[in-house]
């Protein structure tokens, strides 16, 4: 449980290669395929690890789109267990949201539905900052750097893994040979503007024919006869 950006994908994709390596059997559901988020999918994957024969993985991210209304009842007999045979080998879901209230209590806090909670917040404390921003920064880690190491608390890894990766660009981009600290406090800037900006990044501008005051939608040529536009002329013939 945690919000975009901390690593629950990462954490997946970690423990998916190390029971790879242990001989485990990994099952992984996604959403994002044509037949989308649906009870049958979920359904299917557990019986699938149900009669596996071997130790299975399954990971599920984003649990919450699956747990419509309709399909909660369903859901909750799933994983008691009603409708899928258990794995005599032994079986373990591993599944990822972002928005941990949508979980009906009575999976969230049910025992045998659900055994672990496990919260991945954002950045907490200077020192783990510190750490992710000088192995995102890599060899262009300067010891300056630590004055803006603060602004990341509260952030998120993948914050600051952008924000290191923005610094390198525009530091090739100015022809630096180094991240110096006034790229990477610009970076930071420009990052959390975008972040604290929402919808309002992308810029709004009129569509149609409609004339915005001072032109026509199309800079100053009129669109039908390709001729400068002259205020007060109109084409209604």
């Amino acid at each position: 449980v945690g919000p975009p950006g901390t690593g629950k994908t990462m954490l997946c994709a970690a423990m998916a290669k190390l029971a790879l390596r242990k001989k485990r059997v990994v099952v992984y559901v996604s959403g994002a395929d044509d037949d989308g988020a649906s009870f049958h999918k979920i359904h299917h994957a557990l019986n699938v690890v149900a009669n596996a024969g071997y130790p299975v993985l399954l990971i599920v991210e984003e649990i919450d789109v699956y747990l419509r209304k309709d399909d909660k009842a369903r859901i909750l007999n799933v994983l008691d267990g009603l409708e899928s045979p258990n794995n005599p080998r032994g079986a373990l879901l591993l599944a990822t949201t972002n928005y941990p209230e949508v979980i009906d209590e009575r999976i969230a806090k049910r025992p045998g539905r659900m055994d672990r909670i496990l919260v991945i917040p954002p950045i907490q404390d200077e020192i783990l900052a510190q750490m992710m921003l000088e192995h995102y920064m890599g060899p262009q880690w300067q010891p300056e750097h630590i004055s803006v190491v603060p602004q990341l608390v509260g952030q998120t890894g993948a914050f600051v893994r952008e924000v290191a990766l923005h610094a390198r660009m525009l530091a090739a981009h100015n022809h630096q040979r180094i991240v110096t600290l006034d790229t990477l406090r610009q970076s930071i800037g420009s990052l959390s503007n975008q972040m604290n900006t929402g919808d309002d990044l992308m810029p709004r501008r009129q569509i149609g024919f409609g004339r915005a005051p001072g032109g026509n939608g199309f800079g100053d040529i009129d669109p039908l006869t390709r001729t400068p536009f002259i205020e007060g002329e109109t084409n209604d013939d």
